[in-house]
């Protein structure tokens, strides 16, 4: 779960929206967003009635942080699971009436994979003042014998900066499990 406040005191809260629960098997999951106004009340102007749900690729989406930008989109981040590469970096942004931004990333929405059929989930965003966003959480591969802490930075459009890193990723191993 995550939580930004507006400037204007309007209380944006994340997580995750179980659309199909399967225990043991893989459950279909979207990214959530409701807003909420300074008393309290849901805000029925945002997104579908105070409510968004975002679906990557119809499997498991969960959202860990949240990042209100200058202008107001906001950007949620988390991860996103899909049956070709397993878990990857995931962000979605939206308009301040919580509908997708298309532009950023593909339709709204941008995927960082490290490779490897790995578990990458990125569990928490900085916004930089030059509108860049940086990601940063784990990845686990070698069927979980490795794991390596994981960055990523896009540029405001939601593409990779290549000139962070290898190609936008930076892979820190701590040297221990």
């Amino acid at each position: 779960f995550a939580v930004a406040l507006q400037s204007d005191g309007k209380i944006i809260v994340a997580g995750t929206h179980f659309v199909d629960f399967n225990p043991g098997d893989m459950s279909d999951t979207d990214f959530a967003l409701a807003r909420y106004n300074p008393d309290g009340s849901l805000d029925v102007s945002f997104g579908n009635g105070g409510t968004m749900t975002t679906d990557f690729l119809g499997a498991e989406d969960d959202v860990f942080s949240l990042l209100i930008q200058p202008d107001g989109k906001i950007v949620a981040v988390g991860s996103a699971n899909s049956p070709f590469d397993f878990y990857d970096f995931a962000a979605a942004r939206y308009l301040t009436n919580g509908t997708l931004d298309t532009t950023f990333g593909t339709g709204g929405k941008m995927r960082t994979d490290f490779g490897n059929n790995d578990m990458d989930i990125a569990y928490a965003a900085a916004l930089q003042p030059d509108g860049k966003i940086v990601a940063a959480g784990t990845t686990v591969f070698d069927f979980g014998v490795q794991q390596q802490f994981a960055l990523i930075r896009s540029n405001p459009n939601g593409t990779l900066d290549t000139t962070f890193g290898t190609g936008g990723l930076v892979l820190i191993d701590f040297g221990s499990f």
